[in-house]
Order: C-alpha cells, then sequence, then structure tokens
C-alpha cells in the first residue's frame, strides 16, 4: 500500500455547464488521495457540498474523468461509496494498512485510538467518499 500522495490530479472534461457559468472546458483538480486494497478513494469532509464534487457530477452522461498518479493517466468512474458497512471495512483497512494516512485524514492514533471501539458514524454519515474505478474503453 502506498502513502497518501498529495502530488496527483484529477482532470475532467466536461461536455456541458460546470456550477460555474464562466467555466465550461477541462477542470483540473489537485488533491490528496488514498489506495486502499485496490481503489482509489478521495474523501471530502464538505460532502456533497464541495464545488469539485459538484462539477464532477454536473454533466455526468457527458463528463471524461481522468485520474493521473504520477506519470499514468487513466480513465475513471467515480461511484459514491454508500453502504455503511463498505465504509467501515475501508476505514478499517486504511487504518491497518496506512496509519500515517489515517492520522492525516482523521486524526488516528494507533497509541491512544482502537479499532474495535472506535467510533466511526460521524464519519461514514459526513464525510463524502469516492472510489474511482478504471474504465475500460471498448
Amino acid at each position: 500500500m502506498s502513502r497518501n500522495v498529495t502530488s496527483n490530479s484529477f482532470v475532467s472534461k466536461y461536455a456541458g455547464p460546470t456550477t460555474n457559468p464562466n467555466h465550461t472546458n477541462c477542470r483540473v483538480l489537485t488533491g490528496g488521495y488514498f489506495r486502499i486494497g485496490d481503489g482509489i478513494y478521495v474523501f471530502s469532509a464538505w460532502g456533497k457540498q464541495s464545488n469539485w464534487y459538484k462539477n464532477l457530477i454536473a454533466c455526468p452522461r457527458f463528463a471524461q474523468v481522468y485520474v493521473q498518479i504520477g506519470l499514468r493517466r487513466f480513465h475513471v468512474r467515480p461511484e459514491v461509496v454508500q453502504d455503511p458497512q463498505e465504509l467501515k471495512r475501508i476505514i478499517h483497512q486504511l487504518i491497518r494498512d496506512d496509519p500515517e494516512g489515517a492520522h492525516t485524514l482523521m486524526g488516528w492514533e494507533p497509541s491512544r485510538d482502537d479499532v474495535e471501539s472506535a467510533d466511526f458514524l460521524l464519519m461514514i454519515e459526513k464525510v463524502l467518499t469516492l472510489r474511482f474505478r478504471e474504465r475500460v474503453e471498448p
């Protein structure tokens, strides 16, 4: 598992308008991501109110979303993870595989916190979790 990396970018192209009528072309967003298992995840404390998320779903039929990690760029299909059990599993795996990333994301302290007794309900309810799956082009 790789550590949290902040030098990645998400490149989105929209055929329709974004939430800002002055921007209708390619939007480049840079942010941190987490590799958890085989997935690439982005967490947003702003939830669905964040502008980048609104732009991502502004025109889902026509959007072409790319993720670039290092020198590799690939098409992805963003999915909102909503199932509470799956979210809990993702959080547990992040804590186990990348304690430093868990500290960055949610203040996890391995010397103080215990995964079995921790209450992740607020994070599960309030934080938007997106998984990017690689799209296979026909």
